[in-house]
């Protein structure tokens, strides 16, 4: 019946033991332990008293070891998968720090729980797991930006042997932020390598980009000089910028120095060739052939009449015009190359005389006598002012009140108004009304000279006007003393 019992009781041992691991296992050694001792007969106690010292010390090592604590003994069944972790070719980081973690907190539960038991061996198993995962972690992170460098590496590698400047440029500059990256870490890894091929790599670029931006540069610099060369040959367009875009881009100067620099930079463009085919064209024959449908042509014939029109009275003016003619015209006489253009020369030679021709007018007494009859005739029609219905003592008086003209000596006055003039607001309501007042006066040059002024009375409402005043005197013009 006893040994019924005690099987029972070994499998229920048992069943703990598979289901918790090795926090059983002592106990189901214990019991097998009392199970032997309970079916096998007992010893007399003289055989008891005959034990040697060897049997005491077999005694002792065969004792049962005392049951882990629970949180140790968790971490003892972890251990293996730990171990495994560790020893895989790649770093699995949430993985073993989960474990790692762990233990840690079994360790100081166990200390927690169960003061008299010795964690010493485990925390130093603990202190080397972490060491060896450092050393993998550092492997593993040399190992990645390893990679990482090989790769932006072939990136440049591709780009270069490409002819997108811009992939190229983006590139780079990902391997630049990285070998950036790198040098602020504290990682042993020799990178020098992929510094110096940076280097050589951002070397070829600059390259390319100076030479694409040359190119750039020609490709804009001969599209203004076949959009100037349209507009020039759209003869009904007028404007006064072709001086300016003649001076600059149409000018053969400029033109061969464009396309000698473009040559030289040794990168063609399908498009600047033809445009230098274009102008090639246009320089050798076109300009000549088209001379008299320019804009030019119309342009200077415009300003001409002005100036025909300014030479009697102010050939001053009439220069004016003749100089802004020239410089149009010199600017057009950039264009032929080497300046060999038969019409654009005959057309200047015009131009320069009709200059000549003015400046002779105005400096040789010519200009002087059509003044002074122009003057004369002037003189003859200025304007007299007469006497109106309103010049009456009371106004002449009142006028006198104020400060004569300053300049000569007052012949007299005059109130040139038959009638008050009413000057009205937005609402058609009186305001003020005036007379028109004059003084003739004589300089001491025997000149006589016409002023004029206003007298003033404000509207008070009802048809009642006060405040009368005078506004200051003005200068008019000349008159005849011999009419006054």
């Amino acid at each position: 019946m006893i040994v019924k019992y005690l099987t029972t009781m070994l499998l229920v041992l048992a069943t703990f033991n598979l289901t918790y691991g090795q926090i059983g296992m002592p106990k189901l050694k214990n019991a097998m332990k009392k199970v032997e001792k309970k079916v096998s007969p007992k010893k007399s106690s003289s055989s008891s008293s005959n034990t040697t010292v060897e049997d005491k010390a077999e005694e002792v090592t065969t004792k049962p070891t005392a049951a882990l604590p629970p949180p140790i003994a968790q971490m003892e069944h972890s251990k293996p998968s730990l171990e495994r972790e560790l020893n895989k070719d790649y770093l699995n980081k949430r993985s073993i720090e989960n474990y790692l973690q762990q233990f840690e907190t079994k360790i100081k539960l166990t200390k927690e729980q169960y003061p008299g038991f010795i964690t010493t061996p485990y925390e130093n198993y603990l202190a080397d797991a972490k060491s060896r995962y450092e050393a993998k972690q550092n492997n593993a992170s040399a190992k990645t930006s390893t990679n990482r460098l090989n790769g932006h590496k072939e990136d440049v590698n591709e780009a270069i042997e490409g002819s997108d400047l811009y992939a190229l440029e983006e590139a780079l500059r990902s391997y630049k932020n990285y070998l950036d990256i790198m040098d602020k870490s504290d990682t042993d890894l020799d990178i020098s390598e992929y510094k110096e091929h940076y280097a050589k790599a951002e070397q070829t670029w600059k390259d390319r980009r100076a030479k694409s931006k040359a190119a750039e540069g020609f490709r804009r610099e001969f599209e203004y000089i076949v959009k100037d060369k349209k507009e020039l040959m759209d003869f009904d367009y007028v404007d006064y910028k072709q001086t300016y875009s003649a001076k600059r881009y149409l000018a053969y100067e400029n033109y061969a120095k464009n396309k000698k620099a473009y040559h030289e930079n040794g990168k063609t463009d399908d498009k600047i060739e033809r445009i230098i085919q274009e102008m090639e064209l246009f320089y050798a024959s076109e300009f000549e052939e088209n001379f008299e449908k320019f804009a030019l042509i119309g342009r200077c014939e415009f300003w001409q009449k002005q100036a025909e029109e300014y030479k009697p009275l102010n050939p001053d003016a009439a220069l004016e015009k003749y100089e802004v003619i020239l410089n149009l015209v010199n600017a057009y006489g950039t264009i032929p190359k080497d300046g060999n253009s038969p019409k654009f020369n005959a057309l200047k030679a015009k131009y320069e005389k009709l200059k000549a021709d003015v400046l002779e007018y105005r400096d040789g007494g010519a200009y002087a006598a059509v003044k002074a009859e122009d003057d004369r005739k002037e003189l003859e029609e200025a304007f007299i002012p007469t006497k109106g219905k309103m010049h009456k003592t009371e106004f002449t008086n009142f006028i006198k009140e104020y400060k004569a003209p300053s300049k000569g000596t007052l012949l007299y006055y005059v109130v040139e108004s038959d009638s008050w003039s009413v000057t009205k607001n937005d609402l058609d309501y009186p305001v003020e009304r005036s007379l028109y007042i004059a003084a003739l006066v004589k300089y001491d040059d025997g000149t006589c000279h016409n002023y004029y002024s206003t007298i003033v009375e404000t509207h008070q409402g009802g048809g009642q006007y006060s405040g009368r005043f005078m506004r200051p005197w003005r200068y008019k013009s000349q008159v005849l003393c011999s009419k006054l």
